[in-house]
């Protein structure tokens, strides 16, 4: 639920409890009117048939003759409230009101949980934007290394963070496509994915992708050998950890898993 879609829940429920208890203060007032002219009720109504008749006995009887008015006569009654519909209204109220107290909290949880939301995705932000300043510094610390080092000195700096290479693209390789992942968390692994490819383009460092090409001792390394159905023997069913070259120059073989025959 949507908060504009909540908001206007909670209208359509305000404006019915508006209406109900409109329509209920209109029976209690029309109740109280009909009460007070009963109290009210000196003069009877008397019909058009009786009044013609007591204008006719007048002319006719003199008044010394005329009967004294009976203290019995019925009077005309108030048309009854219907007592049965306010109780209808006063309960269609009380629910009223019960679903729109209901209302009210729902929106309160979505709103909390939306804040909490809001507060882990910067969270989550923050902790990749630090990583990637960490690789912007280590970005400048390879160009400058590769400016005043020769190139053993720069396979020997580089390959020290071999390790740190292979859990970051483990990790991210795992992350960016899994789909319980959210949106910004991926976008920002792929961010922090680019950060890393221009670290290895500014020292001239190169990753060897081997899975599906044919087993090349000069960079790979079998670590392990197994048969697959359809697939020719001597190739890369599976690459455990990349390898790396640096200008040119084998810094580590890549680790992988080969197809042979049965």
């Amino acid at each position: 639920m949507s908060e504009h879609d909540d908001s206007f829940g909670l209208l359509g429920l305000s404006d019915a409890l508006a209406d109900a208890l409109a329509d209920a203060e209109k029976l209690a007032d029309s109740k109280d009117q009909h009460i007070d002219s009963s109290a009210d009720g000196d003069s009877p109504d008397l019909d058009d048939s009786d009044s013609s008749e007591s204008d006719d006995e007048s002319q006719s009887i003199p008044s010394a003759e005329l009967p004294a008015s009976s203290p019995n006569r019925t009077k005309r009654r108030p048309r009854p409230v219907d007592d049965g519909r306010l109780i209808q209204l006063q309960a269609q109220f009380s629910r009223l009101e019960r679903e729109l107290n209901h209302e009210r909290g729902s929106s309160a949880r979505l709103r909390k949980e939306i804040e909490q939301a809001k507060a882990d995705l910067k969270v989550t932000r923050q902790r990749f934007l630090r990583q990637s300043d960490q690789v912007e510094a280590m970005t400048a610390q390879l160009d400058r290394a590769q400016r005043s080092l020769p190139i053993n000195s720069r396979q020997k700096f580089v390959k020290q963070w071999i390790p740190a290479l292979d859990t970051t693209v483990r990790v991210l390789g795992h992350l960016i496509f899994d789909d319980k992942v959210a949106p910004e968390v991926r976008q920002a692994l792929e961010l922090l994915r680019v950060e890393w490819q221009r670290a290895f383009d500014v020292v001239d460092l190169e990753v060897i992708e081997a899975t599906g090409e044919s087993f090349d001792p000069q960079q790979h390394e079998a670590i392990s050998r197994r048969h697959e159905p359809g697939v020719d023997s001597g190739v890369v069913l599976e690459q455990v950890d990349p390898g790396y070259r640096l200008a040119g120059h084998l810094l580590r073989s890549a680790q992988v898993v080969v197809s042979e025959d049965a």
